[in-house]
């Protein structure tokens, strides 16, 4: 089962910030996050859990957001939950509302999530970022250019023996 979660929310970490103090908007995480097509990415999300018993699933956002992370950092599934713990960047960047001080999951969900989820949808996943990132011309939409310079070679000079 999984619930959509309201997200138009009144100000971003107003508990962590009362004096009126904002994160800033020039944020790679902040950044990052407003191209991310989320609304989108949890309806497939959605998908993956069926029915109407049992525990509700996990925000989308949520999760995806910190699997991002821990691939953009390369993390593992604990440190990833640590970081985005200890970072209101990451926090916003994951669609936390206000500043969480406790644990917002268990680690070992991550590797539970990421087997119901499957290979496929990471895929979709993979391919609807990427596209997003060439329609906005982030990235350049060519191919991956090989250069004979990295291979290993065995070279022999007239002085080796």
């Amino acid at each position: 089962m999984y619930r959509k979660r309201d997200k138009k929310t009144q100000e971003l970490f107003k508990d962590l910030m009362p004096w009126g103090g904002k994160l800033n908007e020039s944020n790679r995480w902040l950044r990052l996050e407003k191209l991310i097509p989320w609304e989108k990415l949890e309806v497939e999300y959605s998908k993956c859990f069926a029915g109407n018993r049992g525990r509700p699933g996990l925000d989308s956002q949520m999760v995806l957001g910190v699997i991002c992370i821990k691939h953009m950092l390369k993390l593992s599934d604990e440190d990833a939950v640590e970081q985005v713990l200890e970072n209101p960047y990451m926090q916003a960047f994951c669609g936390l509302e206000s500043f969480a001080t406790e644990t917002l999951f268990n680690d070992s969900s991550l590797s539970k999530l990421r087997k119901r989820l499957g290979k496929k949808y990471f895929r979709q996943l993979e391919n609807k970022v990427l596209e997003m990132l060439k329609k906005r011309k982030i990235i350049k939409a060519r191919g991956v250019m090989v250069d004979a310079t990295i291979f290993p070679s065995n070279i022999r000079f007239p002085t080796d023996t």
